[in-house]
């Protein structure tokens, strides 16, 4: 089962059974529920241990013996065995994290959820991070080259990627530069349409930001913010759009006839 947990923890971060380096997300808390911060994955070990757990009542207490077929007569509390029940017995169980619902929007493409995850874990290898640890000998960002890499410096407070932002505002019609985006899309307050659209927007934002960034640093080559903010447009009129149920509020319709011609 530890072999087992191993080739999966290596291809969730490498794509093949071989990965030597220090994985982003400790493993333990890759195999917490979304709600808690995880990826929703199971810890095989643990998991293993419950699925033999339930053998062994069936083994040593079977039907074929007197006293349990009584019990059996009672109720049928041991066909109530889950489990998904015992299996949460046997870990910590944490408190919900205030940004499930923007990490896993339901209109966001998967792949946008995963790098919104990693940003939310503090888990990006940006050039302060790589630059405490000695792989790179500079902390600035690569888009503007002027102040240091930091999660929230590269999203939301780098020249480049203001922007990409100032773009998308003009597109919706709202002001997404803030002090601190990644929490107030946990407090925005608007109807469920609205807050699912502007959730898969961030979140695709986010990845578009950190590709551009990729690309900047393995093969030094830079597109112009609107052209970047074209293609989340793009991605989300395609992903999203089709997704919203009609009829919607009268304010959203507006809105939403807005975005869809611009």
């Amino acid at each position: 089962m530890n072999r087992i947990d191993a080739l999966c923890r290596n291809f969730l971060w490498e794509g093949r059974t071989e990965y030597t380096r220090a994985p982003l997300v400790a493993w333990d808390r890759v195999c917490l529920p979304k709600q808690e911060g995880g990826l929703g994955l199971r810890d095989l070990v643990t998991w293993n241990t419950v699925a033999v757990g339930k053998l062994a009542w069936w083994v040593f207490h079977g039907p074929d013996k007197l006293w349990v077929q009584w019990v059996f007569s009672q109720g049928d509390w041991i066909e109530k065995y889950k489990i998904r029940d015992a299996y949460n017995g046997l870990r910590d169980i944490g408190p919900k994290v205030p940004w499930f619902h923007q990490v896993w929007a339901t209109w966001s493409v998967p792949k946008h959820r995963c790098i919104a995850w990693l940003v939310y874990q503090g888990a990006m290898n940006t050039r302060v991070k790589l630059n405490l640890i000695g792989i790179s000998d500079t902390n600035r960002c690569y888009l503007c080259e002027s102040k240091e890499e930091t999660i929230s410096h590269l999203f939301f407070d780098c020249e480049y990627s203001s922007l990409i932002l100032v773009f998308l505002e003009n597109w919706l019609g709202m002001k997404l530069r803030r002090e601190n985006v990644l929490r107030w899309i946990i407090s925005y307050r608007a109807t469920r349409m609205k807050k699912r659209l502007i959730r898969a927007i961030l979140n695709a934002t986010i990845y578009f930001i950190w590709h551009q960034r990729n690309i900047c640093r393995l093969e030094c080559k830079m597109e112009r913010p609107p052209v970047i903010g074209a293609k989340i447009r793009t991605v989300v009129k395609a992903n999203c759009l089709p997704k919203i149920k009609y009829p919607v509020h009268n304010q959203d319709m507006r809105w939403l006839s807005k975005i869809r011609t611009d």
